[in-house]
């Protein structure tokens, strides 16, 4: 989880439109500052590009696919699940 406006040094609060799921990889990137990030996460699900993607020169970064609404539930798990260990 990644505050959008930085909790240190820039108190951002820890509140939903602030908050926005990272990968490990994309993280450590925009801490690099080779991604920039800014927006309203609350606002993304319902209209796109309310969170701004930026590349190390500051030029937006186009979504690699649309954003799917779901329909429903997510389906019934098909068994149990068993740990590879």
């Amino acid at each position: 989880m990644h505050h959008i406006v930085h909790w240190e040094g820039d108190d951002g609060p820890t509140e939903t439109w602030n908050l926005i799921c990272l990968c490990p990889r994309h993280h450590r990137m925009h801490h690099q500052g080779k991604l920039g990030i800014e927006g309203n996460a609350d606002l993304s699900a319902a209209t796109p590009g309310t969170v701004i993607f930026t590349d190390v020169r500051g030029s937006p970064i186009e979504p690699a696919a649309n954003q799917a609404t779901p329909t429903g539930p997510p389906p019934e798990p098909a068994g149990r699940y068993v740990h590879p260990i």
